[in-house]
């Protein structure tokens, strides 16, 4: 499992609170080389300057409730990789990049280059008020509950019993 923090970039990029789509597309491009197009094209049933601006106009404005939702990623994610051997007796092969999205969604659990990723993008934490640690915590979990069932289901698994079939 790999922690990426965008946290820095985002404040460094956009440090006058002013949104642009070509800067946007530069920090896109660092994170991944498929991640522009996907966000873009989950993005694109939405009107950009009515649905989408608003909010990471918002975002960008009030750095407050940024940093909360960045510290409580941080406390969330420290010993996470940990917690989910712990649990799952496996480690997941998957990275949870906190990111500034095009508002498509709190969580999303999907690919990146063939490898699984939980997107958090942080506009839409912010919207919805999901920046303490408790919403966030609930947030990460369920992505990787969607990420774990996707594992589990590819894994081939033996059954040695009727109990263990019945489980």
């Amino acid at each position: 499992m790999r922690i990426i923090d965008t946290y820095q970039a985002i404040l460094d990029i956009f440090s006058n609170n002013t949104f642009s789509l070509d800067i946007w597309d530069k920090y896109a491009d660092s994170i991944s080389s498929t991640f522009k197009e996907k966000v873009k094209d989950d993005a694109s049933n939405y009107d950009f300057n009515l649905e989408i601006l608003p909010i990471i106009s918002q975002l960008l404005q009030n750095r407050d409730k940024f940093e909360q939702a960045h510290k409580a990623f941080i406390n969330v994610t420290k010993e996470l990789p940990k917690r989910v051997i712990d649990v799952l007796n496996t480690d997941l092969d998957v990275s949870i990049i906190f990111y500034l999205g095009l508002c498509n969604g709190a969580g999303w659990a999907t690919s990146l280059d063939g490898k699984m990723v939980v997107l958090l993008g942080i506009e839409k934490i912010v919207e919805l008020n999901w920046y303490d640690e408790r919403n966030m915590i609930a947030l990460i979990y369920h992505e990787l509950g969607h990420i774990w069932h996707k594992h589990v289901r590819t894994t081939p698994t033996t059954i040695a019993t009727q109990k263990e079939n019945a489980l």
